[in-house]
């Protein structure tokens, strides 16, 4: 069965600082069909924790939009520049309290 819809990531789009996050640009890529999930997150790449508040408008939007949301944890080849400890899986409590029908897909969470 063929399929109309795009199958495009947002891959590296958070190795950006988030304060340059265009919330409403991804908005309008979501809603077009151009992308389908938001991700693949690798936040720790500039020292961001799963849980910074700066991100609730990026996830409130997800949310919003019923968008999945794909989050590197840890595994990234180890290197000394992605901190997996900013990744730690428990963190994600909080982001799920304040957005509890956030689907969210986790990789690399040993």
């Amino acid at each position: 069965m063929e399929s109309n819809r795009s199958e495009s990531f947002i891959l590296g789009y958070f190795l950006k600082h988030q304060s340059e996050i265009d919330v409403a640009e991804l908005r309008e890529r979501f809603k077009s069909g151009e992308f389908q999930v938001l991700g693949e997150l690798a936040l720790q790449y500039n020292n961001v924790a799963i849980d910074d508040p700066l991100l609730d408008p990026m996830f409130a939007m997800a949310e919003e939009l019923d968008v999945p949301v794909h989050i590197h944890l840890a595994g990234l080849g180890g290197t000394p520049d992605f901190p997996i400890h900013l990744g730690n899986p428990l963190r994600l409590s909080k982001v799920l309290r304040r957005h509890s029908t956030l689907r969210i897909y986790l990789e690399n969470a040993d």
